[in-house]
């Protein structure tokens, strides 16, 4: 099978990446199907919109519904694999096999991959979300400890003196008073912190039911980091008309 490559997604990451965006763009076709053949696949038609990873449905020999996830080189490769690894499918698609050196994941597939968003009750979608994302708060297994890949909650708060600095002191395109806010709970969660865990920040959530077993809504997301539990939950989110992903409340 021909792998389609749209030109959007070209341009997408060599806006992101530059050079080196677009050399792996070119090596994408030879990297699905070495995978492909190592892990006895069938690749199969998407119309699937591609954003910044690289993802194709396909069957193993077996029949069974997977997903082939080849990452963007951003470096976030590492920090996908490991919470994956440590979620075990609890809360989140199984990683079934692993390529380190290309990048590349091959996943369980959400059937019937209904999306959170498709869920029009804005209560009982939040309650979803929350009861799905309580599954991903998880310990850093010891063997990671301390150089484990995942960024910290802490790292991203920072990002917000970044954007302070490059706009002299503004928000840029952000409200002043959404920001402003953010900046509060910021400062006084993280001082509430306890021990470190593992969890998603923004996620996306599909329903899955393997034919084993009905595991009900799961994260498909990739946005993994680091943090400790607070003593109460914090929710910040930016809903923008359009969107493609549900922005939910984080309790971190």
């Amino acid at each position: 099978m021909m792998l389609p490559i749209p030109e959007t997604f070209v341009q997408t990451q060599i806006e992101l990446n530059g050079a080196v965006g677009h050399a792996w763009v070119e090596r994408l076709p030879a990297i699905v199907d070495a995978c492909a053949r190592r892990w006895d696949l069938t690749l199969e038609p998407s119309s699937a919109p591609l954003s910044y990873n690289y993802v194709v449905p396909a069957r193993r020999a077996d029949g069974t519904a997977v997903i082939v996830k080849a990452c963007a080189p951003a470096g976030e490769f590492a920090a996908q694999a490991a919470a994956l690894r440590i979620y075990d499918g609890h809360g989140s698609v199984r990683l079934l096999e692993l390529d380190r050196d290309d990048e590349v994941m091959l996943l369980e597939r959400c059937e019937p991959g209904t999306p959170l968003l498709a869920v029009e009750d804005e209560e009982k979608a939040t309650s979803i979300a929350a009861a799905t994302m309580r599954q991903l708060w998880r310990p850093i297994p010891l063997d990671l400890l301390p150089d484990h890949p995942f960024p910290s909650v802490a790292d991203w708060a920072r990002g917000l003196e970044r954007l302070r600095a490059r706009f002299d002191g503004g928000t840029g395109p952000f409200p002043t008073a959404l920001v402003a806010q953010a900046e509060r709970l910021f400062t006084e969660l993280i001082a509430s912190m306890d021990e470190p865990v593992v969890l998603t920040a923004t996620s996306t959530m599909a329903m899955c039911w393997p034919p084993s077993a009905n595991r009900g809504w799961l994260s498909t997301r990739r946005a993994w980091s680091v943090s400790r539990p607070m003593r109460r939950a914090c929710c910040c989110a930016i809903r923008c008309r359009g969107c493609s992903m549900r922005h939910i409340p984080v309790a971190c």
